[in-house]
């Protein structure tokens, strides 16, 4: 399995079970797709760093560049 593969399973896994349990308050499918892109091709150069192109998910109270950053909570 590719890690775009991999990505693209998760993000079709997120869109089928999120609207009965909203625990995904920002999907950044494209910034997603286009690190795992980036993993493939340092896979395929043999160039991987460890753990590449495993999907995660991040708390929304962690710090991430690009994505919203509020505990779900109005007073952040």
């Amino acid at each position: 399995m590719t890690c775009v593969e991999a990505v693209q399973a998760s993000i079709a896994r997120i869109a089928e079970t999120n609207p009965h349990i909203n625990a995904c308050v920002d999907v950044c499918e494209e910034m997603a797709l286009a690190s795992a892109h980036e993993s493939d091709k340092r896979r395929a150069e043999n160039a991987a760093r460890p753990l590449e192109g495993l999907p995660i998910l991040v708390k929304c109270n962690i710090e991430v560049a690009g994505t919203v950053t509020d505990a779900s909570t109005l007073a952040l």
